[in-house]
């Protein structure tokens, strides 16, 4: 225990140290808190009255299934390291829809995705597709050309025979 001392010395206070590590990884299973939930049903379902009406059936019906959405992020965000790019959006349409979520619309798909961007970053997700790979295209090209000598000394010995 740490005895603290106020400036005036009317109050003493004590506190005790934790000396446990504490663990900054974001925990992208942890449910997350009803008012994320709520704001990713209200933005599913912003300006429903513009969209067409089967657009506003299955973006209601996507609404009500919010906290599943929730869910799915979490299990792809873990499983991916917490990156959250076009392969992870790619992964969760294809597990929505498995799961008979009507997402045959571009609309719906882009609010879903929208959403669920929102959410993966409130997550603690790194958004984006990361660092791009740079090919040295002077290796690569003398790769191929490698290649294509040893393919036409293959070609050369069949036409010899």
């Amino acid at each position: 225990m740490e005895a603290v001392a106020a400036e005036d010395d009317s109050e003493v206070v004590e506190a005790e140290q934790d000396d446990a590590v504490v663990d900054l990884e974001p925990e992208f299973e942890v449910p997350s808190p009803n008012a994320v939930l709520e704001d990713a049903g209200d933005a599913l379902i912003h300006e429903l009255d513009k969209a067409e009406p089967s657009v506003q059936g299955d973006l209601l019906t996507i609404q009500a299934r919010v906290e599943d959405l929730e869910r799915m992020i979490g299990t792809i965000l873990r499983g991916h390291g917490g990156r959250w790019g076009s392969e992870e959006e790619v992964l969760l349409i294809r597990l929505a829809e498995r799961r008979g979520w009507p997402l045959e619309r571009d609309e719906v798909r882009s609010r879903v995705i929208g959403v669920a961007t929102n959410i993966a970053e409130i997550k603690g997700a790194e958004i984006g597709d990361g660092p791009k790979q740079r090919v040295d295209s002077v290796e690569a090209l003398d790769r191929v050309r490698e290649r294509m000598r040893y393919a036409e000394t293959l070609i050369s010995e069949t036409n010899e025979e």
